[in-house]
């Protein structure tokens, strides 16, 4: 479809041209269509109605995901053992490796875990700072990252002590603190 003419000083020429929708294929009003600057003919690609089933249909996913961890916030170790779940599997998706964990497994495993087996921090279960992470959280790993998460291939050790972990070699560990050991003698 081409405009023709300029139609914000005519609005009146809109009700008479038509357009396809890309969704549903209907053939509509140029008013059935949201503006969209970005386009060569001003509008959106899909009508109104199309643009309405298709936001419904990620709040609808949305308010799965969120409903199911509000369920799961009074318990807060529940709450963060299922936060860490969806993540390394999305995790693990991407990166093509198993993940057979459940949350049954985890809370089983890992909810009377308080310390860091690594630094001995006393894991902060409570923190509930939106998509922070501060040194002393509690964080999932895999023990051999080629594995994925896998039960009897993961632990529960702090942030800080993961982020190490992840960021470097054990080579590059080692030499980290020969370093600090010759920097404190």
């Amino acid at each position: 479809m081409r405009l023709l003419g300029n139609y914000s000083k005519q609005p009146f020429l809109w009700i008479f041209k038509l357009k396809d929708c890309k969704r549903c294929a209907e053939t509509k009003p140029l008013t059935s269509y949201y503006k969209d600057k970005k386009a060569k003919d001003g509008l959106r690609g899909f009508c109104k109605d199309c643009e309405h089933k298709g936001r419904d249909l990620v709040n609808d996913a949305t308010y799965a995901v969120n409903r199911r961890l509000r369920r799961c916030a009074k318990d807060m170790i529940r709450y963060k053992l299922d936060k860490m779940l969806i993540n390394s599997r999305v995790r693990d998706k991407k990166k093509r490796l198993p993940n057979n964990l459940t949350l049954e497994y985890l809370i089983e495993k890992f909810s009377l875990v308080t310390h860091c087996p690594v630094f001995g921090y006393i894991l902060d279960w409570q923190n509930t700072v939106k998509g922070a992470s501060i040194p002393t959280s509690p964080s999932l790993d895999a023990i051999d990252p080629l594995l994925g998460h896998v039960m009897g291939n993961v632990q529960v050790i702090s942030w800080l002590a993961n982020t190490m972990k992840w960021n470097s070699t054990p080579d590059e560990l080692r030499m980290f603190g020969k370093w600090c050991l010759a920097l404190n003698t």
